[in-house]
């Protein structure tokens, strides 16, 4: 899954994830991932763990052991991503997030695709209505 952040055109104080927002992202996936997993009896066999991190992208890896066992979540992820975008985001727009966009976006990303888990969801704080930039 990966959570990406841009706005365009961009600005001179522009809107980035620091590593305590990147943090609170990656283990609340995690967390709510595995929790899931159990809880539906789907199989994991490489466990969900922080992967990369950037001022732009947050990103968190792991595997189920079948295509069919990860479907067995489908409903849940599609039902969290908002969830996840206003841990990374914050409830509300603020003058910091105006005209930005936050993408979530949950995919198979291994080399033989088998249609696992597909999930995307997003979030975008308008600019003022006056911006002029």
């Amino acid at each position: 899954m990966a959570l990406t952040g841009y706005r365009y055109p961009e600005t001179s104080n522009p809107f980035r994830f620091n590593n305590d927002v990147c943090a609170k992202v990656q283990d609340a996936v995690i967390t709510d991932i595995t929790a899931a997993a159990q809880q539906y009896g789907a199989a994991i066999t490489r466990p969900f763990v922080r992967d990369n991190c950037s001022s732009t992208e947050i990103k968190i890896c792991g595997a189920f052991a079948s295509a069919d066992e990860g479907r067995k979540l489908q409903d849940y992820v599609e039902g969290r991503l908002y969830d996840w975008i206003e841990v990374a985001f914050g409830k509300e727009c603020t003058e910091y997030t105006q005209g930005y966009t936050v993408t979530a976006v949950v995919q198979d990303v291994s080399p033989y695709p088998q249609n696992c888990l597909h999930a995307r969801a997003y979030k975008c704080c308008e600019l003022p209505k006056k911006y002029n930039p």
